[in-house]
């Protein structure tokens, strides 16, 4: 019983500080992720730059960041979930060192296939990445200045059985 508690109390404080940030975050999907963690997407239908989506995933509370899509499964997430939500969002990709390479943002590996199609880059300022939901579905490169939604992750504990 003290661990059921235990959980309704933490899930209680992250209903609050998504309330905080007056965000209309919407949940997408979850999936098991490596190290007795659950990934959480959630979209947000705000429009925001580049910037300021990271900024806001980050202030939506402990644990979350822009979305990352560096698997098979987290793509499958998202790909099955697509009725949630549909149009361009911005994820954690960002142009990395070598000419016309997408990097996450956080890390130096670089993008891959994943199985979805990749658009061509549009002109040569296009420095960040978003993923388009829709009847398909593909990463992007896009100006960071222009605005669209944001997809963001939450990382947290397994619940122990």
């Amino acid at each position: 019983m003290l661990k059921v508690n235990i959980m309704l109390r933490i899930f209680a404080v992250q209903i609050i500080i998504i309330c905080s940030t007056d965000a209309e975050l919407v949940l997408i999907g979850e999936y098991p992720e490596v190290n007795d963690q659950i990934k959480t997407y959630y979209s947000d239908s705000s429009r925001r730059n580049y910037s300021d989506s990271k900024e806001f995933c980050a202030k939506v509370g402990s644990g979350y960041t822009i979305a990352t899509v560096e698997t098979d499964t987290a793509l499958k997430v998202l790909k099955e979930n697509r009725g949630k939500f549909s149009g361009t969002h911005w994820i954690g990709l960002k142009l990395g060192n070598l000419p016309g390479i997408l990097v996450w943002d956080e890390e130096t590996d670089t993008v891959s296939q994943l199985n979805v199609e990749w658009k061509p880059v549009e002109n040569r300022l296009s420095i960040c990445g978003a993923y388009y939901s829709n009847e398909t579905q593909y990463f992007r490169s896009l100006l960071c200045s222009l605005n669209y939604q944001v997809i963001c992750e939450h990382l947290r504990p397994k619940p122990t059985p």
